[in-house]
């Protein structure tokens, strides 16, 4: 189908370029998978597109609806074109289609091989349990099976509301629309493609399109794959026939009879019988196949051979009924159709293929059984009527003419069975000559080659005619075309070189003339047309006639140029080596031998000797050849030195690090003048000699008689490299007595050294035990417990001191394990690990058993000790006694606890006797004041002067009793230190002072302040003290006060400074000590308690607190307190 073209330029661009791109796959199968798959995948695209460009005229979802629909098409094509397994892309391809198209269920069912039945391959949309309910369904059973059987598509609408038993089945998923598609293979039914929707009642015309276009698909690739599997087993079928049939230990047990006879022969001879015999025949083969038929009746073509049961009768009759019979006989016998059959076997090798059949007749004596057949009618379903006017027409025979139309067919049977074994022996006779004609040729071939890689040729010589035949390999040794050489004995002989000449004629005119059976030589040939020379060696076998004379000859030449030239190799190696071998050759002329070598080796009649210095650009001539020197009557240019790039073209193998082959000298562009009475130069071979990537030599050779090979270049290469290996071996050796030379007068020297160090060495032995008997006495001397310990935790040695804290001698403590003499040994070892794990271990707490029970509390101090190569060899532990010192620090705890009791009680009484003392202390001044203001005017001047001292005395002793208070609750009743802001604490102490400081006309000043770690209350008491004083002791000037702070550390400095009075130097400690004054308390009034419980304050948060002063210059007041984190 094509699309029209009014509706071509409808098409959106992107439609179209995919429906070209998915036509341009589907053509592409043609190459791939034949005509008709491609035909049939291009219609479904074609037939997609034109029934898309109709509705071109849509809304833009219809076109992006259907640009969908191209793509899911073209992906589909694209997925079964490629897949091995078309079966398994039917799930994903039909789940992407059900999405597209708004369906609820789509279901793919495939039919089982020889049953009308179908199993169930991919499907989505119900549970799976369902799934496997349905997974087979009978053909005509549902939609699905009705298609299956009918071969055409069923669309089922509005399901709900128009009954149909077939859609039952879907009407239960909540199915509205259902369209099941046949998937057909060659006019057969192989499978169904169904969709299904429970949102609307029908499908458009363009998504059942799209459905038929995955269908049509879809099954073609399965038919594909199909295709493809039967064509692999048929290949396979018709190899294993072949084997049978040609292969003469081949087993014709694989074969059919189809596979043997000349069917379309044979069914010409039986139609031509049958004109005028009028009898029915057949060949079936043993399985019932009709292989040629002719004369079968009505009854049988039209209605037994036609219904499954009665086709199964035939069948059974052919095979079962028939056999068992001998060759050369025939069975005559009732199928089970109830007609007369006869049969005769065919046999081919031995084994029964199959029968010469007649039937399908009845005796002319006879009357047919019209009632059985009737009801034969009756149970099979055929028409009564037109099954018993066939059953009329079936023929009548006389039983003389059955038995003579047998004694044909037993002669037919016998001459297929015959010729198609003729045949086959015939075709296996044909296959084994083929075969052996090819092993044949092949052998040739492998002769020849054989012959060209041994480089073997052989050869013929009859005597008689003098006709000399040579193989292709001995044409190639000697280097000629058979066309170019008249083979005979003299032309051999021409062949050969002319110093060996008349040793091989000889050499086989003898053999003929002492009458011996063979001889055998080695030697030179001349290849004409490179006048190269080879080495050949030839052997040679006569052959006899009837009378004992010698007419032929058959030998062997084989090409031994190779092994000559190595042995000549190995042989100028060893002459290189013994020249060169005594010490006293000079350098010089074992570089000549090497070139004389490389000359004869190579046929040339010059050469020379270059070195190359390290920096790859400077040459220096070593040497000539004999040959050379004595062609140009001196060894001029020896020692030379001349740069590379002057060097003329024999130098080329330095510039490209290979060997060079110059064959035409003069022609050169590259080469250079020669030096006056050079030898002229025709041919040039050139080699560098190399060793670690450098170039160390060259070694040149020329004018060969023939052109130079690469071979030539292998040997000079060879021997080159061995000479150099001699130089670098004299070299060594000179070297080497150098160094005997000098070692030997180092020697000497250092025997005379070693005879002082010898002395030196007695000398420190001395010193040594000398040291030793002073260490181990220091050992001894210790009163602490030493040991040393091997790294697996065994004692080596001890001290006088451990055997004493362990009361066992030091024989039977040495060996045994340290851990085993402490109360707690897992505690010893832990801390033995932990020496090694960290080199050391300081007072580590440990407790030693004595033998009789004792224990002895000791801090072990131990350390790992190395060997001369820094090992670790073992530990040094030492164990100091600290049981007084442990029981002192017992009496030292009880001591400090019955202190800390005794504060505690201090403190208590302190605070109770100042609360007590106080209430009568108020009652006193209180009572004392009421005495003043009452009999104020009745006392003397000296009355009112002494309860004045009552009343100062009774607030003094108040004051005292409270400053007392707060200095014992300075640790009592202080509060847990946290981060305070010393600015906060500073500005309340200020506020607390500000009378005094106004009354003074006091001036104070500050830095910023940190934030500190501590009690704030305690931090606003020491400023406040600080700065109380510093107003309190004021001179004739104005006091000024300056408070700063600065890190120190981890502790905060905090400075008080005054321009007060000053302290003396000898009073700067006293005036922290509680009750201390400097001054009396009528110029300066006060308790003496305020800088003892700064002092107090301070060290209570880990600091310290001190002055700085000289009198009457001021003081400054510093203390420390933690910084936060500190």
């Amino acid at each position: 189908m094509l699309i029209p073209t009014r509706h071509s330029s409808l098409i959106p661009r992107s439609s179209r370029s995919v429906a070209w791109a998915a036509m341009a796959a589907a053509i592409s199968l043609l190459a791939l998978f034949g005509w008709l798959a491609a035909i049939t995948y291009t219609a479904c695209f074609l037939g997609f597109v034109w029934l898309s460009a109709k509705t071109i005229n849509r809304p833009n979802h219809d076109i992006r609806q259907r640009n969908e629909r191209l793509d899911i098409l073209a992906e589909a094509a694209a997925l079964l074109l490629t897949s091995e397994t078309p079966e398994r892309i039917v799930q994903s391809l039909g789940e992407k289609v059900m999405k597209h198209l708004g369906c609820q269920a789509f279901f793919n069912y495939l039919v089982e091989d020889g049953k009308e039945s179908m199993r169930l391959n991919a499907w989505a949309g119900i549970p799976e349990k369902a799934a496997r309910e349905i997974e087979r369904i009978e053909f005509g059973a549902a939609v699905c099976g009705c298609v299956a059987r009918e071969g055409r598509r069923i669309i089922a609408e509005d399901i709900a509301n128009a009954p149909d038993k077939r859609t039952d089945l879907v009407r239960s998923f909540g199915i509205q629309a259902y369209a099941c598609h046949p998937l057909i293979c060659q006019g057969r039914v192989i499978g169904t493609l169904s969709f299904g929707t429970a949102a609307r009642p029908r499908f458009g015309a363009e998504e059942l399109a799209l459905m038929k276009a995955v269908a049509d698909l879809a099954a073609t690739a399965m038919a594909r794959k199909r295709a493809e599997t039967a064509l692999a087993h048929s290949e396979q079928r018709v190899r294993i026939k072949l084997e049978s049939l040609l292969s003469p230990e081949g087993d014709i047990a694989g074969l059919e009879l189809s596979d043997i006879i000349d069917a379309p022969a044979i069914q010409k001879m039986m139609d031509d019988f049958h004109k005028f015999a009028c009898i029915p025949m057949a060949v079936i083969d043993v399985k019932g196949k009709v292989l040629v038929g002719v004369g079968w009746q009505d009854i049988c073509t039209k209605f037994h051979r036609a219904h499954p049961e009665t086709c199964r009768n035939c069948v059974e009759s052919d095979t079962q009924l028939s056999a068992g019979v001998a060759p050369g006989e025939y069975r005559l016998y009732k199928c089970k159709n109830n007609m007369w059959d006869v049969a005769t076997p065919i046999i081919v090798g031995g084994k029964h293929v199959g029968n010469v059949f007649s039937g399908q007749f009845f005796f002319s004596d006879e009357s047919p059984d019209r009632e059985l057949f009737r009801q034969q009618a009756g149970r099979y379903g055929f028409p009564e009527s037109e099954y018993l006017a066939a059953l009329d027409r079936v023929p009548r025979l006389s039983r003389a003419q059955v038995d003579a139309a047998m004694g044909f067919f037993l002669k037919l049977a016998h001459n297929i069975s015959r010729m198609s074994w003729n045949n086959i022996q015939l075709a296996r006779e044909t296959n084994e000559r083929k075969r052996t004609e090819e092993a044949l040729r092949r052998n040739e071939d492998r002769l020849a080659r054989t012959q060209e890689i041994a480089h073997l040729g052989g050869w013929e010589l009859d005597l008689v005619n003098n006709e000399l035949s040579w193989s292709d390999e001995a044409y190639r040794i000697f280097g000629l075309q058979p066309q170019a050489f008249g083979a005979t004995y003299e032309a051999f002989l021409a062949a050969v070189h002319p110093d060996d000449r008349a040793a091989v004629d000889a050499a086989y005119s003898g053999s003929l003339r002492d009458g011996r059976d063979s001889y055998d030589i080695e030697h030179r040939i001349v290849r004409s047309a490179t006048g190269e020379i080879r080495f050949v060696h030839e052997k040679c076998e006569h052959i006899r006639d009837g009378a004992g004379r010698i007419i032929r000859s058959l030998g062997m030449v084989q090409d031994i140029t190779e092994r000559k030239k190595a042995e000549g190799v190995e042989q100028a190696r060893l002459r290189l080596l013994v020249a060169a071998s005594p010490k006293t050759v000079p350098l010089e002329d074992t570089l000549r031998i090497a070139l004389d070598e490389i000359e004869a080796l190579s046929g040339s009649s010059l050469g020379f000797y270059h070195f190359l210095d390290e920096d790859q650009q400077t040459l220096s001539l070593q040497t000539w050849s004999t040959n050379t020197l004595k062609a140009m009557g001196a060894a001029e240019g020896k020692d030379s030195r001349y740069p590379l790039a002057e060097a003329g073209a024999w130098a080329e193998c330095v510039r490209e690090r290979r060997p060079v082959i110059h064959n035409d000298y003069a022609a050169l562009p590259r080469r250079k003048g020669l030096p006056p009475g050079h030898t002229p130069v025709l041919r040039e071979l050139t080699v560098p000699i190399m060793r670690g990537g450098r170039i160390v030599a060259v070694i040149g050779v020329g004018n060969k008689p023939t052109d130079y090979q690469a071979a030539d270049a292998e040997i000079a290469s060879r021997l080159g490299d061995l000479s150099w290996e001699i130089i670098e071996r004299k070299k060594a050796e000179a070297a080497l007595r150098r160094s005997h030379e000098c070692l030997e007068a180092r020697v000497a020297q250092r025997t005379e050294e070693l005879a002082r160090a010898n002395e030196k060495l007695k000398q420190a032995e001395a010193l040594q035990r000398a040291a030793s008997a002073y260490t181990r006495s220091l050992i001894e001397t210790s009163l602490d417990p030493l040991v040393t310990i091997s790294p697996r935790g065994k004692i080596t040695d001890v001290n006088e001191a451990t055997v004493k804290a362990t009361g066992i001698a030091r024989e039977r403590i040495i060996g045994t394990d340290f851990s085993d003499y402490f109360t707690e040994p897992e505690q010893a070892r832990a801390g033995y690990r932990r020496v090694f794990a960290q080199g050391f271990v300081t007072d580590y707490p440990l407790t030693i058993r004595h033998k009789d029970g004792g224990l002895t509390d000791v801090l072990y101090n131990a350390s790992v000790y190395r060997d001369a190569q820094g090992e670790v060899i073992g530990v040094f532990a030492a164990a100091r006694d600290i049981t007084r010192r442990k029981a002192a620090e017992q009496r030292l705890q009880a001591l400090m606890q019955d202190l800390k009791r005794s504060n505690r009680d201090l403190e208590q009484f302190a605070y109770v006797a100042s609360h007590d003392l106080q209430e009568p202390l108020r009652m006193v001044a209180s009572f004392t004041q009421l005495l003043e203001k009452r009999y104020r005017d009745k006392l003397d001047q000296e009355g009112r002067e002494f309860i004045g001292f009552a009343v100062d005395g009774a607030t003094r002793m108040q004051r005292l009793i409270n400053d007392l208070l707060s200095y014992a609750r300075v640790s009592s009743r202080g509060r847990p230190a946290s981060a305070v802001d010393a600015r906060a604490a500073l500005g309340e102490a200020l506020a607390n002072l500000s009378p005094a400081i106004q009354e003074a006309g006091a001036m104070v000043t500050n830095d910023d302040l940190p934030t500190v770690w501590a009690d704030y209350g305690q931090l606003v008491q020491v400023f406040q003290n600080l700065i109380g004083n510093a107003v309190k002791f004021r001179g004739q000037k104005s006091p000024r006060v300056h408070v700063r702070a600065r890190q120190d550390g981890r502790q905060m400095i905090f400075s008080v400074q005054d321009n007060g009075i000053g302290i003396a130097p000898e009073f700067l400690e006293r005036i922290f000590v509680i009750f201390q004054r400097l001054h009396g308390q009528a110029k300066y009034p006060g308790t003496g308690i305020g800088l003892a419980l700064c002092k107090k304050i301070v060290e209570r948060h880990g600091g310290n607190i001190w002055v700085q002063s000289q009198p009457d210059q001021g003081s400054t007041f510093h203390f420390s307190i933690p910084a936060p984190g500190g």
